[in-house]
């Protein structure tokens, strides 16, 4: 497959997951100036030189080409060599920067009649759905540990890397529980039901680790409110 370069805006990145090449992923979700979708993967992210590392809502510069083991149109495999991270797109004039990206991510409003997944046109597998009602979460308790296998895949040396191992990273958390979003949904068929999407979101990750070091056992409401009122 042939690479090409591109500036792509960064959307979303999922949290990290054991894996058997690469020691650890993450899955990226961006757009690029044409307006058109990219799902990069694999990311080993925090396995990036820091020069190469990048926000969410930042360009970066990359050379990208389409992934053979993945047929969505959007799905894509990066150079880790050369990523070059650019400017961040600020929160001022009431997210007007951002909202103008935003808004030329493909949108739906249903799901399929499976109640499965959004209905997509052909060709898309990144979208943006609009709710129609709120969104409630449900927390479930998840194994406090890495599995074996897992834990074989996040010691490994990586094919990507070699790196003396001063360089990596602290050792991958295991969060112990799993996320989930849950909300009534129009379906494509007109009968209407609740769908309930994991969430993988790096940030989720994120917030539950800050949310447990402040307040302890109090950590699950100031989530909640968080995930369910204020994103």
């Amino acid at each position: 497959m042939a690479q090409k370069r591109e500036n792509i805006l960064i959307l979303a990145k999922t949290y990290p997951t054991p894996s058997a090449k690469n020691v650890e992923t993450t899955c990226i979700a961006g757009i690029n100036e044409d307006g058109e979708m990219r799902r990069l993967f694999p990311v080993p992210f925090r396995l990036l030189t820091k020069e190469s590392q990048f926000h969410k809502w930042q360009w970066i510069n990359v050379a990208i080409e389409k992934s053979s083991t993945d047929k969505r149109i959007e799905s894509y495999k990066i150079s880790f060599e050369d990523i070059r991270p650019g400017v961040i797109l600020n929160t001022k004039q009431d997210w007007e920067k951002r909202i103008a990206w935003i808004n030329r991510v493909p949108v739906v409003t249903k799901f399929l009649p499976d109640r499965s997944s959004p209905h997509l046109q052909k060709d898309q597998s990144l979208v943006l759905y609009k709710l129609q009602e709120p969104v409630r979460l449900e927390i479930v308790s998840s194994s406090t540990e890495w599995t074996t296998e897992e834990l074989r895949k996040l010691k490994q040396d990586g094919s990507l890397f070699s790196r003396e191992e001063a360089l990596l990273p602290p050792a991958l958390e295991k969060i112990p529980f799993d996320f989930y979003y849950r909300f009534k949904a129009n379906t494509a068929d007109g009968t209407g039901h609740e769908i309930r999407i994991k969430i993988t979101d790096w940030e989720a990750g994120a917030l539950y680790r800050n949310c447990f070091r402040f307040y302890r056992e109090q950590w699950q409401s100031q989530f909640q409110q968080r995930l369910e009122r204020d994103e």
